[in-house]
This record gives structure tokens, C-alpha cells and sequence, in this order.
């Protein structure tokens, strides 16, 4: 690593990290990029697995600056391709983090780029150097990526060429130092300098991961680890030229409860909501549930858990939750009305509380026996709308008064508990690590008795004793 960016590492807190052996080990970054192939200083870990890079460019700089800052990850560089994002998708279990420099795209999408969605990675992308106070460029602009601005050298204000707006996650450096393969060292300059920047950090942080077993950093985790560890160098809080401030990692290296997501499971309390035999009453049943499913939660490790007391009125859960400083909030009930199938409500579209619920939904609706109902939106119920702090919905799993709905949800504990993990495990792009197998079941079957064979057993033990 070079000297010249020594004060860059120290600014940022990653002198520690690399102190304490993270140093992006076992990550992998890919670079979308326009030209730049490794220089011979770079051979040991910038790959171009297309052959398609032919000249050193402005993707060697972007690697060589990631690697300053993870000295022991891998990069893979590839150009803005079809066959680069067919690739990646089939090796998408092998890559960590995206990074995207590639600025001057200007205000108008760009759909190649739209496809990495579904792949569930990070995409941390640059927002450009256009001068825009309120711009951000694409692919940058979109929702699901993590847009990047530039500081001026001192990292004390947002750069004037950085582009700011609405969806800026944050800023780094804005000046890093390369190094060519004739030992000449000169400074870079721009967002597409400070991107790779975060994107080494957040290696670091990935191979912290990746050694106490919680090996997926998901794009929405990537979002709230950046933004909970900037500091304010514009106004306090969230600003258009520095969204939320300058990314740092943090001073101390976290033990690993401090990033578990944390768990607040709502089963209803509803203790006077009877249902049709064999379901006995809402609270009851939807205890049962979320008892399995805290099981399950837990034995996965990965993830913090707390649930609400049967006391509670929904105000005083919401608060509960709050106070716990919950990640995700599910509440779990079942219906009632004459109807049937499973409906589960978010707080609006394009939200994370979406997000969630139809992850919840897909897992649960398939096995639930009635009509499912979808997703809907209703802000207005309280542990769903603003007075929970946290991600969350509220999942109508079937209706109590409906005799199939009611058999389904009174002999499935063990099973809803298992979907309703899958579909946690889904939000957050988790492999399921804790997998109940449970298949869906009736009510106990009647014995059948052949009297016929039982009057004929019983004449041959009579006839044995005669015998005997």
C-alpha cells in the first residue's frame, strides 16, 4: 500500500480494521467499468475474466484504489456488457460487492444496469461529476444501488463537481494516489475514486462477516451500515451535497451482536378472537407460531430476536419495539369476516415494508388452503404505520371463522413458523440456515377397526389357551 494515502486510511478508521487482520481477505469485487486492464503491480489480484480489457485505464486506477484500501481482496473487472451480467449472475454466489465508477451517464436510465437488481448484491455506484447540486447520474439514481459523492482532500465538504441529491447515500475521499509500474505515484480525483473507496471498506467489513458466520452482506444492510457509520460534514443529519455524511468505518471493530439484525416478533394478543375447532383462540394460536418461529430465528445465529407479552396493547408493542431498536417488526395474526386465504398489509408501495411483505407473502400464500388475498397497504394500523420505528408488516395468515383456514392454522405451527423464517431469510438475501422441515397436515385421523379381524384374533388366542 502506498504511504501517500496513509492519512486517507487514518481519516477513515480503516487502519484499524487492517490492525485487527481485515484487510478484505476471501472478498471479491467486481468492477463494471470502461477500459483498464491490471498493470504489473496489479497481476496478483485484478482479473479480467471476459478478456476483454486491453489497455491500462480508468478501471486500473478504480482497482488499484479498492485495493489500497482491502489489500487482500480480489478484483474482476468487466465492461458494461450483456455477457458481463450474464457471467456475474452465474457466478453471483462467488461476488461480494459491485463497484460502478463509470460516471457521465447523465439523468436517463440506463437498463442494462436495471437486471442487477434481482441479483442481490451490493451495487455501490458513483454519483458523478457533473456539478449538479440536486443530480444524481445513473446507474446511481437507481433506488436499489448505493450512490457515492466525493470531499474535497481534507474530507471536511462535500466536493463542487460532486454530484448531490435526494438518493445520496453518502461521501468518501474524493483524491486517492496510484501507482504505475515505472514507480511514479500521482493523485486521482472524483467520485469514481471515492466509490471504490467504500466499496474496500465494506470488504473489510464483509471478511469481519464472513469469519463469525454471517457470510451475506445484502444491498439494504450494505445501505444501513454505510449510513449508520458517516460523520456530518455538511449540516447535521441527512444533506443533498453529502447525503449522510462522510463514510467511515467504525473506531471499534463490533462484536458480532452488533450487527445481527434484530428480530421484534408481534403474534396478536387478541385472547377473545375464538375460531372454529380445532382453533381455539388468535392469541393462543399465533403464540404457538411465533414460539417456532423465534426457534428457528435463533438456531440460525444470525439474527437477534424479541417478542411481545401477551399484556400488550399495540401501542405499548409498538413502543416495546422501539425501545429495542428493532431492524424488522412482524406482526402475526389471523382474520375473521367470512373469509379465507392469507393477506399481508405494508405500510406503501416502493417501500422496504413492501419489501418484506411480499417476502412473507410468496413464502406463506402457496400453502395456505383459501383464495390469498395479496399484499395490501394500510399505514393506518398501528404496527405497521409510523409509531414502529423499524422495517414492518403485518401478516393475516388465515381467517379463524373459516373451517379449512382453521384446520390449516390450528395443526401447521411448526410448518407457518418455517415460512415465515424463509421469508425473513428472503428479505435480507439469507441462505436458509435453519430449515424446520414440517409437512402440512389435518386434523389426527380416526382409527379404523376391522371388527371382523379382531373377532377372529380373539377365537385363535381362545383356541391357544384351550391348547395351552
Amino acid at each position: 500500500m502506498l504511504k501517500e494515502n496513509d492519512a486517507a486510511r487514518e481519516t477513515l478508521n480503516v487502519n484499524t480494521w487492517h490492525n485487527a487482520g481485515y484487510t478484505g481477505k476471501g472478498v471479491t469485487i467486481v468492477l463494471i467499468d470502461i477500459e483498464g486492464k491490471a498493470r504489473e503491480n496489479m497481476r496478483d489480484y485484478f482479473f479480467d475474466p471476459l478478456n476483454t480489457q486491453k489497455e491500462v485505464g480508468h478501471a486500473s486506477n478504480v482497482g488499484f484504489t479498492a485495493h489500497e484500501f482491502a489489500p487482500d481482496v480480489r478484483v474482476l473487472a468487466f465492461r458494461s456488457r450483456q455477457e458481463s451480467f450474464d457471467w456475474i449472475a452465474a457466478h453471483k454466489d462467488d461476488v461480494d460487492i459491485i463497484n460502478v465508477s463509470m460516471s457521465g451517464m447523465g439523468t436517463v436510465p440506463v437498463p442494462i444496469f436495471s437486471q442487477y437488481e434481482k441479483l442481490g448484491i451490493p451495487l455501490i455506484c458513483s454519483s458523478s461529476n457533473d456539478y449538479y447540486d440536486d443530480k444524481i447520474a445513473y446507474p446511481a439514481a437507481y433506488p436499489f444501488t448505493i450512490a457515492i459523492g466525493a470531499t474535497n482532500r481534507d474530507g471536511n465538504k462535500a466536493a463542487s463537481y460532486s454530484n448531490g441529491g435526494a438518493t445520496l447515500d453518502a461521501v468518501a475521499l474524493g483524491i486517492v494516489y496510484v501507482q504505475g509500474d515505472d514507480g511514479r505515484i500521482w493523485p486521482v480525483k472524483g467520485t469514481s475514486f471515492a466509490t471504490p473507496m467504500v466499496t474496500g471498506m465494506l470488504a473489510c467489513y464483509i471478511q469481519w462477516r464472513k469469519e463469525r458466520g454471517v457470510p451475506t452482506l445484502a444491498p439494504e444492510e450494505a445501505r444501513k451500515f454505510i449510513h449508520e457509520n458517516c460523520k456530518d460534514i455538511e449540516e447535521e443529519g441527512f444533506d443533498l451535497a453529502s447525503g449522510h455524511g462522510l463514510f467511515c468505518l467504525p473506531e471499534i471493530v463490533p462484536e458480532k451482536e452488533d450487527i445481527m439484525p434484530r428480530i421484534y416478533i408481534s403474534p396478536s394478543t387478541q385472547e377473545q378472537n375464538k375460531g372454529l375447532s380445532p382453533f381455539t383462540n388468535e392469541e393462543e394460536m399465533m403464540g404457538k407460531i411465533a414460539d417456532e418461529l423465534i426457534y428457528l430465528l435463533k438456531k440460525d445465529d444470525r439474527f437477534l430476536t424479541r417478542r411481545n407479552a401477551t399484556y400488550m396493547e399495540p401501542y405499548t408493542i409498538a413502543s416495546d419495539s422501539n425501545v429495542w431498536k428493532a431492524d424488522l417488526h412482524v406482526a402475526i395474526h389471523s382474520n375473521a369476516g367470512g373469509g379465507q386465504g392469507t393477506e399481508v398489509y405494508a405500510y406503501g408501495p416502493g417501500t422496504n415494508s413492501e419489501k418484506l411483505a411480499k417476502a412473507l407473502y410468496a413464502q406463506i400464500a402457496p400453502l395456505s388452503p383459501g383464495t390469498d388475498r395479496g399484499v395490501k397497504f394500510n399505514k393506518g394500523l398501528i404496527e405497521v404505520g409510523d409509531a414502529v420505528k423499524a422495517t414492518s408488516c403485518l401478516i393475516e395468515l388465515g381467517f379463524h371463522d373459516n373451517q379449512k383456514d382453521a384446520i390449516w392454522l390450528a395443526y401447521n405451527h411448526e410448518m407457518i413458523a418455517d415460512r415465515l423464517y424463509r421469508g425473513i431469510c428472503d428479505y435480507y438475501g439469507y441462505k436458509y440456515m435453519a430449515v424446520a422441515v414440517a409437512a402440512v397436515v389435518g386434523p389426527p385421523a380416526v382409527p379404523v377397526v376391522d371388527k371382523k379381524a379382531q373377532a377372529i384374533a380373539l377365537i385363535e388366542q381362545g383356541l391357544k389357551m384351550l391348547k395351552g
